[in-house]
């Protein structure tokens, strides 16, 4: 509360209620000026509700977009557990709408990611053949990872999407070409 006389700050040394009424007694901290103020106790005060975050039953686990943008950049929030349902809460990174997927269980889109990785796999660019990894460079994007054929042995570099698929086919970004082989 602003002082009458200057109008600087005036700081609350004492309080006293007085039925539905408090007297505060107040010191501007400018001229020194000692003043009283009443304040209403407000009987009904503003009492503010939690959005409601819309569930869905869960559906398909290898699919599960966004209900408003249709997007499947998601990230998990939280999760709930009532008896035997639990609902886990996610956050859409395209439009930041929040929703919950009803499930048993753990996160069912990570378990469906999880899944999905152990089923793809990295084929050479020029033979076909069967690749292992080298080594790998995490990004905010996602992975640079390094890859050598067990065929052939070309060795190239690719980028995985940022929760961790590998594109199909993978798409090599740089060929490493010339490569001197240890005896």
């Amino acid at each position: 509360m602003d002082c009458p006389i200057c109008g600087k700050y005036g700081k609350t040394y004492a309080s006293k209620p007085l039925g539905a009424v408090k007297i505060r007694y107040r010191q501007c901290e400018g001229c020194g000026h000692k003043y009283r103020t009443f304040e209403e106790i407000d009987d009904n005060p503003v009492v503010r509700g939690h959005k409601k975050i819309p569930r869905y039953p869960l559906v398909d686990a290898e699919n599960v977009t966004c209900p408003d943008c249709k997007g499947d950049a998601l990230k998990h929030d939280r999760k709930t557990t009532k008896g035997n349902s639990t609902t886990h809460f996610y956050t859409c990174k395209g439009c930041s709408s929040k929703f919950g997927i009803e499930a048993q269980g753990g996160d069912p889109i990570s378990e469906a990611r999880e899944k999905s990785k152990l089923n793809w796999n990295v084929r050479c660019p020029k033979c076909n053949g069967a690749t292992r990894q080298k080594a790998k460079t995490k990004t905010l994007a996602g992975a640079t990872i390094r890859r050598e054929c067990q065929s052939c042995g070309h060795r190239f570099t690719y980028r995985t999407f940022d929760d961790g698929r590998a594109p199909q086919p993978a798409i090599p970004i740089e060929e490493e070409i010339d490569h001197r082989v240890m005896p």
